[in-house]
């Protein structure tokens, strides 16, 4: 079992690249057997991140001075490299010679003893070199693939569906740790107060330039141990999330859907600003999310949302119509790259089933809305198959709902009439896109 940072970082590694496991999921697991302190604690994440999110970069490496490619070598020896050159590469105040040390130590702790001469050799060879990274390659795509550690195929992607500068933007954007964002709870308190309160705890604040009641936080530790947090007085939610549901525009007394709510912080947000007057129901699927929603309601003492279980692409006819309908479908998730660095290796065959399954979801949630009522489309994606298509299919499907201009959205995100685009090298928050439709005619076509 791990006894240190290093070998914790290394079971959760091997776990991802072993059983594909989600990376939020098995550093959260790894961190949970052991009681590190929060300095190894901090440096566990800080390397397990930096190893998933450059691991094309560090394979190239390891290519470069290793005679066996880095998919021949043993998982354990592979991920072992490369949390070597990641500490070399990322971590300035662990000398080259500890970074080294601790690597080939690392080889007894994975019973690959055999490996240590091999991998010592290699992180000696890269610090003699000037621990640079040939960016080798015909085109510029080939070199931004190995700089930013971002497939090809998607780099080409984001610059035929947007340009060549947002594609290289978004590559580098997909590195580094994202912000984290909380949202005020305005139904208890107020963000002088909560500022006050967080920062007198050593908390650092920083307001979000773009929506109220948003703040960036550092130095925070464990959120949940926080009497601010157990009180309800605010909850985590990224500023693109806060942007959608600002965007639905819902008002006090209202009925609003939200058919794809878990964990939640979009219903939180939308009950407040329907000053928690009215009805929200959130649904989901699985009955432990349903939990989810309704424990984040209870702490932030919100009584207007009821969380359900229900198949988002199945009608309930005994369902009342709606004012708003929030559609916050499954997705690819390349708008969220930064928290789940793993998700850019997929292969592009895994973006093809999603529109159909999004496209069910949309049509079922528009039957819901009541004439002059409003339906907004939403992904974490940055894929205009999964994005713009949806939203223009939608519309010919269904001319009973006009497309709502986003106008007011232009300074901060891509806007194409009904539809924004929020980038992460823009806001400094999730990728998000949304698309927004109110009904004009009550008959369904």
């Amino acid at each position: 079992m791990a006894k240190n940072a290093r070998q914790l970082c290394f079971d959760a590694l091997c776990q991802v690249y072993r059983d594909g496991s989600y990376s939020s999921i098995a550093l959260d697991r790894a961190l949970g057997r052991r009681s590190l302190s929060q300095e190894d604690a901090a440096l566990a994440s800080a390397l397990f991140y930096g190893v998933v999110e450059r691991d094309l970069t560090f394979c190239a490496v390891i290519d470069q001075y290793s005679k066996r490619k880095s998919e021949k070598l043993d998982l354990e020896v592979a991920v072992i490299l490369k949390m070597g050159l990641c500490q070399l590469t990322g971590f300035d105040h662990i000398p080259d010679r500890a970074a080294v040390n601790e690597t080939v130590s690392l080889c007894y702790y994975a019973k690959k003893a055999s490996a240590k001469g091999m991998v010592n050799a290699i992180l000696r060879a890269f610090i003699r070199d000037g621990k640079e990274t040939r960016l080798d390659g015909d085109n510029k795509f080939q070199r931004w693939r190995l700089a930013y550690s971002c497939p090809e195929w998607l780099i080409r992607k984001w610059a035929e569906e947007y340009s060549e500068e947002t594609a290289e933007k978004l590559a580098r954007s997909s590195l580094g740790r994202p912000p984290l964002s909380i949202r005020v709870n305005t139904l208890k308190t107020t963000d002088d107060e909560l500022v006050k309160r967080l920062s007198a705890r050593g908390i650092e604040m920083e307001e979000n330039p773009y929506i109220a009641h948003c703040w960036q936080i550092k130095n925070s530790g464990s959120l949940a141990g926080l009497p601010e947090f157990q009180q309800g007085l605010f909850y985590v939610q990224d500023a693109s999330s806060q942007f959608c549901a600002k965007l639905l525009n819902a008002k006090p007394g209202m009925t609003v859907y939200d058919l794809c709510a878990a964990p939640g912080s979009k219903s939180f947000t939308i009950a407040q600003w329907m000053e928690d007057q009215g009805e929200i129901l959130a649904f989901d699927l699985h009955p432990h999310r349903k939990v989810l929603i309704e424990e984040g309601a209870r702490r932030l003492g919100i009584q207007s949302i009821r969380a359900e279980v229900s198949d988002a692409a199945k009608f309930r006819k005994e369902l009342p119509k709606a004012d708003r309908v929030l559609c916050d479908v499954p997705c690819a998730g390349l708008g969220v790259i930064r928290r789940k660095p793993e998700i850019k290796y997929k292969p592009p065959e895994s973006l093809k089933g999603l529109p159909e399954l999004q496209k069910a979801i949309l049509q079922n949630g528009s039957r819901y809305v009541k004439p002059g009522g409003r339906l907004l489309y939403s992904t974490c994606s940055l894929s205009r198959e999964e994005n713009e298509e949806v939203a223009a299919w939608f519309l010919e499907q269904n001319p009973q709902f006009a497309p709502v201009p986003l106008t007011e959205w232009e300074k901060i995100g891509r806007v194409e009439g009904n539809m924004a685009t929020f980038f992460p090298h823009v806001t400094d928050s999730d990728g998000f896109f949304t698309a927004l439709f109110e009904r004009v005619s009550e008959r369904d076509v």
